[in-house]
């Protein structure tokens, strides 16, 4: 695990930002992946922070789950997780969770509906890369045959095509 502690005394209240680097062998360096690093120092004139670099991975991986029940819909579905670059080399990091409908059609033209997938891993890399958001887990759950009448809220009323 590559997480790392730092105490850091700072009389400026302006946000850092940093890169790791990581020393492999001589005269060799790696660079940590994915944005730089911030940290926005508090009132306090020491901090403890906690960074959760990847060094490896650029992009993350998916995690398919077949088969779930559901006893609210008493029927199973597929759900595809992704989950984010720093995933398997930060086991100590917490990530936002972000639940999506359709789940077949998130990540893969092979499985969206008409080949056009919604591509939201694409996404959520560029605008971390971009320091726009944070690293996230995208849950996705697949739809069933019964899609329509399952997101169409109004009691009583089965719709079927």
């Amino acid at each position: 695990t590559h997480t790392h502690t730092q105490t850091h005394s700072h009389s400026n209240s302006k946000p850092l930002f940093f890169r790791l680097v990581g020393k492999c062998l001589v005269n060799d360096e790696l660079y940590q992946s994915g944005p730089n690093v911030g940290f926005s120092p508090s009132s306090s004139p020491t901090s403890t922070w906690y960074i959760y670099p990847f060094w490896q991975a650029t992009a993350g991986r998916y995690v398919y789950e077949r088969n779930v029940f559901s006893p609210q819909l008493n029927n199973t579905r597929d759900i595809v997780l992704y989950v984010p670059p720093s995933w398997d080399e930060n086991p100590l990091a917490q990530y936002p969770t972000l639940v999506m409908h359709d789940g077949q059609n998130l990540f893969n033209p092979a499985t969206a509906f008409g080949g056009n997938a919604w591509l939201c891993q694409d996404t959520v890399n560029q605008l971390v890369m971009q320091q726009r958001m944070q690293e996230i887990v995208i849950v996705g759950v697949d739809n069933s045959p019964d899609r329509i009448s399952e997101l169409t809220p109004v009691p009583g009323l089965s719709l079927s095509l």
